[in-house]
């Protein structure tokens, strides 16, 4: 189940959102479950009266499967629960096809008001990982297939401190189960511009075609690269290292090993063996899987086992954050600067014109070396962004050799089977565990498949394009 959520702002209204959620050509059928246009008015109202900069909050649920009678009213009631929300605005159930699929599929639009009636607004906080929390409690109640992503941790922890020590324990199992973190094949950006751009759904579309195809070539990658030649799609290595991409006609392009559902590895060692089927991707786990085959560890790992966990973590865990690697993280501490060199006063802004020319002339003069200050807000961004690219960059770079050391590959590999260790109930290796005698529960070691570092002669060369269309 995936669970999202969009502020809608006070000054946009509430006509965009209701042409949206009305929408009958996208949609095989819409049914309004509760509210008119009238509640989303007043709600835009309130918050106008109260300089309440969002009016209305946004929430969509959807689900892998069909929700039974009572499902979306446990929905409902678990979402206000955790966000302290009012009393439900309106909502619609979208009836619609999936790329790739014939059978129609369900999804719910739900509309709350951002102005509480207490005169506090609603709780914004960590929503992300809050969504995620709430499908994955869903996805339990509900017997759906869990969906284990980056933050299933984060969601562990929570659920943990909020006395559902249960339902943490079986999504404990079930990521010791299967350690695979699926990726999207393309984020919500990039399907929002490719369907302003082509006028019509364009990415989830081509997935499926691709999808199609692999399965129809019993995912051998040989194959499967001789026949999307043969339709109009070239695939070609991309600028960062080890990263296969796939183009259509219309220069659409997605990550190959996202689409496939591989690991980069995984895809790497493909290409160097293109006639070997691609290894079997797990069936995604249910709760009443896991509980049936017994996976539930106990609530709390013995201590020798949490401190082995802790050392590896310190071998793994690299020494820039994800957000610390981004342009926009690091660029933050200038953004006061340059705000306020955007609203200097005239007196100001001669001043500084003045310190740069004094420390140009010295400069010229003397030979000193002295920094010349900058004189605009837009010679300071451009120079705040360019050391936030080239510094993102470069931790960007040190992550990558972090994980290529083979220090943390093999901490990995005895993470990941001490996780398969602890599934057991066999008295010998409980009893290892709770001793710290970790030599005879680890398998022994398998190489991993190298990354090629010259280019794939199986692969087309990366094209060149000319002209503002690059």
């Amino acid at each position: 189940m995936i669970i999202k959520a969009t502020r809608i702002r006070t000054g946009s209204g509430h006509g965009k959102l209701l042409r949206h959620l009305l929408r009958t050509d996208e949609n095989e059928q819409v049914l309004i479950l509760r509210g008119t246009e009238h509640d989303l008015i007043e709600a835009v109202k309130d918050a106008h009266a109260r300089h309440n900069t969002y009016a209305l909050r946004h929430v969509i649920f959807s689900p892998d499967e069909p929700l039974r009678k009572g499902q979306l009213g446990w929905l409902q009631k678990t979402f206000r629960e955790e966000f302290k929300a009012d009393g439900l605005l309106f909502a619609v159930r979208h009836d619609k096809k999936r790329a790739g699929n014939t059978v129609e599929a369900e999804h719910y639009h739900l509309i709350y008001a951002e102005a509480l009636e207490t005169g506090l607004v609603l709780d914004s906080r960590f929503s992300k990982r809050r969504h995620e929390k709430i499908a994955r409690l869903a996805e339990i109640e509900f017997g759906h297939a869990l969906t284990l992503g980056k933050g299933t941790q984060a969601v562990i922890h929570a659920l943990e401190a909020n006395g559902k020590a249960r339902h943490a324990d079986v999504l404990r199992a079930a990521t010791y189960e299967d350690d695979r973190t699926p990726d999207a094949a393309f984020t919500h950006a990039q399907h929002q511009a490719t369907k302003r751009r082509s006028g019509q759904s364009v990415l989830p579309a081509m997935r499926a075609d691709i999808l199609t195809l692999w399965n129809a070539h019993h995912c051998i990658l040989g194959d499967f690269i001789n026949a999307a030649n043969e339709v109009g799609l070239l695939i070609f290595e991309g600028d960062k290292d080890g990263v296969y991409l796939i183009e259509d006609d219309a220069r659409n392009r997605l990550a190959l090993h996202r689409v496939l559902g591989l690991k980069k590895r995984e895809l790497a060692h493909l290409m160097q063996n293109a006639n070997h089927p691609a290894p079997k991707t797990p069936k995604p786990l249910k709760a009443r899987d896991v509980m049936e085959k017994g996976l539930v560890p106990v609530c709390v790992p013995p201590r020798p086992v949490q401190d082995y966990f802790d050392g590896l973590a310190s071998i793994i865990r690299p020494q820039w954050t994800r957000a610390e690697c981004r342009p926009k993280i690091i660029s933050r501490p200038w953004r006061a600067e340059i705000r306020r060199l955007e609203n200097m006063s005239l007196e100001e802004e001669l001043s500084r014109h003045l310190e740069a020319l004094i420390a140009r002339m010295l400069n010229a003069l003397f030979g000193w070396n002295l920094t010349v200050p900058v004189t605009s807000a837009e010679d300071a961004r451009e120079l705040v962004d360019d050391y936030a690219r080239r510094c993102a960059e470069k931790r960007q770079s040190d992550v990558q050799e972090h994980f290529r050391s083979p220090s943390v590959r093999a901490a990995l590999r005895e993470r990941r089977k001490l996780r398969k260790a602890l599934l057991s109930r066999d008295p010998e290796i409980v009893s290892a565990l709770e001793l710290g005698l970790f030599d005879n529960l680890l398998l022994p070691r398998r190489e991993t498949h190298p990354t090629p570092a010259a280019s794939n002669p199986v692969v087309s060369a990366r094209p060149i394009f000319s002209g503002p269309g690059r």
